[in-house]
């Protein structure tokens, strides 16, 4: 049916999908620490539900600049 080598590619194959799943999936947690959600909404209301579900929240009211330096110390 399959020669040795063909049985060979096959498994080497099929299993480095399989290797690099695993890999990114043990990474996504040293990654979630290094990303920052922020929230950035008009409506008070939506930002206090932000911070409330633990998220860093801003409430935007025009100032581009104000939100920049947020946006920058938080990083």
């Amino acid at each position: 049916m399959f020669s040795d080598d063909e049985k060979r590619a096959i498994r080497r194959l099929c299993l480095w999908p399989k290797l690099g799943t695993c890999f990114l999936f043990s990474l996504f947690p040293g990654l979630a620490v290094w990303i920052a959600c922020i929230a950035v909404d008009d409506n008070e209301d939506n930002c206090i539900g932000a911070r409330v579900a633990g998220m860093h929240a801003y409430h935007f009211t025009g100032d581009v600049a104000t939100l920049e330096a947020t946006v920058r110390q938080l990083a």
